[in-house]
């Protein structure tokens, strides 16, 4: 957190700290002006626009027994269009899925899902990147690695030529 922010908060924690100031009325304030400062999303609550939140329902919707997690959501050109799509990490038990959902998410946008077993995973931790695709057939467009433990990562795309999510690994 900036120093500035920091002693912000400070001091209007030391201001409203003092007994002849607390009051209900300030302690509401107190808590809102925090909450500004501070970031309501820098200890649990997730702050969301309203692209994020429809990618969850889109997620929800078409895989409803995986447990997406919004803090892997990666944001990138995937099917070389110019157009930011998304991708998100979702895990249901020790088995992994991930979605990618093709322009704005929106009820009807294109998805398409990849399920890992168990089996094809090496352990935790399991993560997403953005990775630069060599066969691209255009710059900027971007590809997805999914790491887990020591294996070789699967790369996963977008083929524009079947209109499908695809990977591979070595």
């Amino acid at each position: 957190m900036p120093a500035a922010r920091t002693a912000v908060i400070s001091g209007l924690v030391l201001i409203f700290r003092q007994e002849n100031l607390m009051t209900p009325k300030r302690a509401i304030l107190l808590m809102l002006l925090l909450c500004l400062f501070a970031g309501c999303g820098a200890h649990g609550v997730k702050r969301t626009d309203g692209g994020s939140a429809r990618l969850l329902e889109i997620a929800a919707a078409r895989e409803p027994d995986v447990d997406w997690d919004r803090s892997s959501l990666l944001s990138a050109d995937l099917d070389c269009d110019g157009v930011p799509d998304s991708a998100l990490l979702g895990r249901s038990g020790k088995a992994a899925a991930v979605l990618i959902v093709l322009g704005p998410p929106a009820p009807g946008s294109r998805a398409g899902v990849v399920k890992l077993a168990p089996a094809e995973l090496c352990g935790e931790p399991i993560a997403l990147k953005l990775e630069d695709l060599e066969d691209s057939p255009k710059k900027g467009c971007k590809g997805i690695s999914l790491s887990s433990g020591e294996c070789d990562a699967f790369h996963i795309f977008w083929n524009s030529e079947d209109g499908e999510i695809d990977w591979w690994r070595l």
